[in-house]
C-alpha cells in the first residue's frame, strides 16, 4: 500500500511540473491536461519496463544486457509516444487535433530523464531495504548470540547452589529454608526478568548478592568476604548477568580456607558503574574451564556497551584482579 501510495505521489508531482511547462506562455485549458496525460503514456511505459530490466539484469551485475534493454525501451517508447499522438488522440478526442510538439532527440531527452531520475529513486531505496535487512539480521544475530552466552552462564549457578545447600541440610536445617529462598529468588530472577535486553540495576545487584550468600556455603571462612555497595543503583538499568561471571570467578578460582575475596561495587549519579574484584588464588583449583565465564562477559560488553565499557584483568602475587567499568547511559 505503501509502496503504490508513494508511486501515485511521484506521479502527481510529475504531472504537475509537465503542465506547468507545457502551458508557461499562455492560458491552460482542458486540452492542456489531456495533453499531459497523453504524454505522460510513453513515461510511464518506459520507468516500469526499466524498473523490470533493473530487476533483472542490473542488481544482477549483468550490465550489458542492462543496456541493451534500454535503448530497446527508449526505441520502443519513442515510437509509442508519437503513435499516440498521430493516431491514438485522434480516435480518444476526436475534434481536438493533438499532435507531438516535439521532434524524436527532444522526446528522447524527455524519457532519459525520467530513467535517470527513477532508478536512482529505485537504487536508493532499495539500498536502504537492503540496509534495514542489515540492520535487522544484525540485531537477531545479536540477540541469538546473546542468549547462547547467557544460557552458558545459568546452569552453572544453579547445580553449584544446590550442591551448596545440600551439604548444609543436616547441619542446619533452619539455614537450609533460609538458603532456598534465595535460590528461588535467583532462579526466579534469571528465568522471567532477565529476557528483557535492560533489567533495573537494583535486581542485578540483588542477584549478585544472593550468590555471595549461596557461595559463602562452601567456604570454611566466610568472613573473609566483603561486598561493598557504594551509590544509588534505583534510577538505572543494566544488561542482565554482566556482573555475575566477576563475582563467579572469585569464588571459583579461591582458596576456599582463605579465600580473602574482596569485592566493591560502585554507582555514580551520573550513571558510572565500576565493579572491583580481588581474591586469593588457589592454585589447585585450575581446570580447563577457567576464563570461559571471562571470556563470555568480554564478548557481551563488546555487544552491549561497545566502547562505553572496559574490563580489566591481573594476576600477580597469588591474587587475581578484575576491573570493570560500565556507562550504564550506553549500550542498545
Amino acid at each position: 500500500m505503501i509502496r503504490i501510495v508513494s508511486h501515485l505521489f511521484l506521479w502527481c508531482i510529475s504531472y504537475f511540473i509537465l503542465f506547468r511547462v507545457f502551458t508557461i506562455q499562455y492560458q491552460n485549458g482542458a486540452s492542456d491536461h489531456i495533453y499531459t496525460l497523453l504524454f505522460h503514456i510513453p513515461i510511464l511505459a518506459c520507468v516500469y519496463m526499466n524498473q523490470w530490466v533493473i530487476s533483472k539484469w542490473f542488481v544482477h551485475r549483468q550490465f550489458l544486457p542492462y543496456t541493451i534493454g534500454v535503448l530497446i525501451i527508449l526505441t520502443l517508447c519513442t515510437a509509442l509516444h508519437f503513435l499516440v499522438f498521430n493516431h491514438f488522440a485522434d480516435i480518444l478526442f476526436p475534434g481536438f487535433y493533438f499532435i507531438s510538439y516535439y521532434s524524436i532527440t527532444e522526446v528522447l531527452q524527455f524519457l532519459v530523464s525520467y530513467l535517470v531520475i527513477t532508478s536512482l529513486l529505485t537504487m536508493t531505496s532499495d539500498w536502504f531495504k537492503v540496509k534495514e535487512n542489515q540492520l535487522q539480521l544484525e540485531k537477531e544475530n545479536r540477540k541469538i548470540q546473546l542468549e547462547n552466552l547467557k544460557n552458558q552462564i545459568n546452569p552453572h549457578f544453579l547445580f553449584n547452589s544446590l550442591n551448596n545447600i545440600s551439604a548444609i541440610t543436616t547441619e542446619d536445617p533452619k539455614s537450609t529454608r533460609k538458603h532456598l529462598i534465595k535460590l528461588a529468588d535467583s532462579l526466579r530472577y534469571v528465568l522471567y526478568e532477565t529476557n528483557e535486553d535492560k533489567v533495573p540495576l537494583q535486581q542485578e545487584i540483588d542477584y549478585v548478592e544472593n550468590f555471595i550468600a549461596l557461595e559463602n556455603l562452601r567456604l570454611e571462612a566466610p568472613h573473609q568476604v566483603s561486598l561493598v555497595l557504594v551509590g544509588d543503583p534505583s534510577p538505572f538499568l543494566i544488561a542482565p548477568l554482566l556482573l555475575l561471571p566477576l563475582i563467579e570467578n572469585t569464588y571459583k578460582h579461591s582458596d576456599r580456607k582463605k579465600p580473602e575475596i574482596k569485592i566493591k561495587l560502585s554507582i555514580s549519579s551520573n550513571g558510572l558503574l565500576e565493579l572491583s574484584s580481588s581474591n586469593k588464588i588457589d592454585l589447585h583449583s585450575v581446570s580447563k574451564e577457567e576464563g570461559i565465564g571471562l571470556t563470555n562477559l568480554e564478548q557481551r560488553l563488546k555487544i552491549i556497551y561497545g566502547e562505553k565499557s572496559t574490563l580489566n584483568l591481573d594476576n600477580r602475587d597469588q591474587y587475581f584482579f578484575a576491573d570493570l567499568v560500565i556507562d550504564l547511559n550506553a549500550g542498545y
